[in-house]
């Protein structure tokens, strides 16, 4: 996961790019925890036919349930009346590209939104399921999630979305960040997960520590490698044996991820004699040397 245009992380709408990431938390699950009386979802696709005009902001997510029932997600902030007449449109395509008359347009809206939630005319009825997250309080519903035994994913990441006073949004935003940091240390979650959450929040968090954030969970990734490989190899070669070379490869894949000295002494727990020589070392060597303790 690099930070780059190509991680999503800079784009200022981008539901669309992470929802490709986190769509199988939807399998197996209903979507009561948005509000919506679904039947269980079977199926996550992403919708691109080439009718449809495709907008940054578009969230381009399909469920489909075991009623045989279709969701198509769509998301916008500040929802007009001139959107609510554009997604009709999109709803009435998306029908025909699915060949199936039970569609449901699912807008999550945010922001300013139009009264008016229904289009009627002589040929044609459009009503949307609303889900309005001005009515949601964001600090409420986090404090709700962390006492979850077993956390609703669903609704942790949308969560970004809900409602948080304006100038307490970016703390908020770093509070959940920090919340599921240790959801991925005890296995709640997974690092795709957390990039998601990350990316869903670009928009309350200053750039500076989007990068900080950012180079976090590659560390992160790089540690429970780790100790992973820490723990494979002490059953082979002995536990104590283990952790030390466990330690040493965690080193090594920090330096090569280009991490600072100062990070390194602080996770690594090598010895700070051994770590020196380590940093001396080309990345070239580092390979090498990463190889042979990984074959051990």
């Amino acid at each position: 996961m690099e930070l780059d245009s190509s991680s999503g992380l800079s784009y200022k709408q981008n539901y669309d790019i992470i929802l490709k990431w986190i769509s199988p938390i939807f399998i197996g699950k209903d979507l009561s925890s948005l509000g919506i009386n679904s039947g269980i979802i079977e199926e996550c696709r992403g919708l691109e036919p080439v009718t449809l005009k495709v907008k940054g902001e578009r969230v381009d997510l399909i469920l489909k349930d075991n009623n045989g029932v279709f969701y198509h997600f769509e998301e916008e902030r500040n929802f007009s009346k001139e959107d609510l007449y554009r997604f009709a449109a999109e709803h009435f395509m998306t029908s025909l590209f699915l060949n199936s008359l039970k569609v449901e347009t699912v807008i999550l809206a945010s922001g300013e939104i139009t009264k008016q939630n229904e289009i009627k005319t002589k040929s044609g009825y459009f009503k949307p399921i609303i889900i309005n997250f001005n009515n949601k309080d964001g600090r409420t519903k986090l404090e709700e999630i962390k006492k979850q035994k077993e956390i609703n994913k669903i609704e942790l990441i949308f969560l970004p979305m809900y409602f948080v006073e304006k100038e307490k949004r970016e703390e908020f935003s770093l509070e959940m960040i920090s919340f599921c940091k240790e959801l991925l240390k005890q296995n709640k979650i997974n690092l795709e997960f957390l990039g998601a959450l990350v990316i869903m929040n670009n928009k309350h968090i200053s750039t500076n520590a989007l990068e900080l954030i950012w180079e976090d969970i590659k560390m992160l990734d790089v540690i429970k490698f780790a100790e992973i490989k820490g723990e494979e190899i002490g059953k082979e070669i002995g536990k104590e044996i283990g952790k030390e070379i466990g330690k040493e490869i965690l080193t090594i894949n920090l330096l090569l991820e280009d991490i600072d000295y100062a990070k390194i002494k602080k996770v690594s727990q090598i010895k700070e004699e051994t770590l020196n020589n380590l940093f001396k070392l080309s990345k070239t060597e580092l390979k090498s040397l990463l190889k042979k303790l990984e074959s051990k």
